[in-house]
């Protein structure tokens, strides 16, 4: 590493909050989606013992027990409708984290890139100066060795 700073060292570093936000808030919607997934796989493992218990009865079936159960099921898919609208916007919202996590880790790619151009540069510039200094000793040196002894 070079003794001469980076100039965007404070815009790196901002870039690297960020994508530690970024990738907390993905986390964050990441685990809501897994939650509402979760959510509708209840709701339809309820519907089908639902349907099974139903099914299931050996005995004959009242009326009034066929009708609640059908309206339990009804009430049921309806609450499935909603757990997949509420999946479906929660994958949307993952979606965008994941997009924006992206474009900052696209940033602070850029940034180190830019300090490792820098650092090459700052390296090859004092390259060149040690090189130049043992040219400039060699120069002393042979013009020595032709004036002869002292």
């Amino acid at each position: 590493m070079s003794a001469r700073p980076f100039r965007f060292e404070p815009l790196l570093n901002l870039a690297e909050q960020r994508e530690e936000q970024q990738t907390l808030a993905l986390a964050s919607v990441a685990a809501e989606e897994r939650a509402a997934s979760e959510a509708l796989a209840a709701l339809e493992a309820e519907r089908e013992r639902a349907y099974a218990r139903f099914a299931s009865s050996a005995a004959p079936v009242d009326a009034s027990e066929y009708l609640a159960t059908i309206a339990y099921a009804d009430r049921l898919s309806r609450e499935i409708e909603a757990q997949r609208e509420v999946l479906a916007a929660a994958a949307v919202r993952v979606a965008e984290a994941r997009g924006a996590l992206m474009e900052v880790v696209r940033e602070r790619r850029s940034f180190e890139h830019l300090r490792d151009q820098d650092e090459a540069a700052a390296l090859q510039e004092e390259e060149r100066r040690e090189a130049s200094t043992v040219d400039d000793l060699n120069m002393t040196r042979h013009a020595r060795r032709l004036r002869g002894p002292a």
